[in-house]
């Protein structure tokens, strides 16, 4: 192991006592990744190996979580009174995509139900925006999320 060959490798390390084992064990962790090959077998790669692993997708994994409970009527209530054109950019599913889009539209709690301490009553006129898939998520992208109308000062208009 002592070679003048090994010494050469970005991973040699010349341990020759029992401080030199626990001062190498931060470095050894972070340089070998756990990784499963395409087997299901564990496999280590090294930062410089990581590059040639294959990427594979599909794998099931069980999630648990907590979800909010909407209210359908209040969703049916906001768009019968805001229509289901988003209120940020504009966009009509339907004219878009015809009858498939009709209707079709993200609400939008303009106070974030995960600030809630539990129920709470909602009034679409008040509380909800219809809005697309699109810009619902751009609302989220900060906490608080940003507002309706300081989203739509983002938008560029090309």
């Amino acid at each position: 192991m002592g070679s003048p060959w090994a010494k050469l490798t970005p991973y040699y390390l010349d341990i020759d006592s029992e401080v030199g084992v626990r001062s190498a064990v931060p470095l050894v962790l972070y340089a070998a990744h756990l990784v499963m090959d395409g087997e299901g077998k564990r496999v280590y790669l090294s930062p410089s190996e990581e590059s040639y692993r294959e990427m594979a997708e599909g794998a099931r994994t069980t999630i648990q979580v907590s979800r909010i409970e909407r209210d359908p009527n209040a969703r049916e209530k906001c768009i019968s009174i805001f229509g289901a054109t988003c209120a940020v950019c504009g966009f009509d599913f339907e004219k878009t995509y015809g009858q498939i889009g009709a209707g079709f539209v993200h609400v939008h709690h303009l106070k974030p139900l995960s600030e809630a301490k539990g129920r709470r009553k909602v009034d679409p006129k008040s509380d909800l925006r219809p809005v697309c898939p699109n810009c619902h998520e751009m609302l989220h992208r900060q906490r608080p999320p940003f507002t309706i109308e300081e989203l739509q000062g983002r938008i560029v208009r090309n």
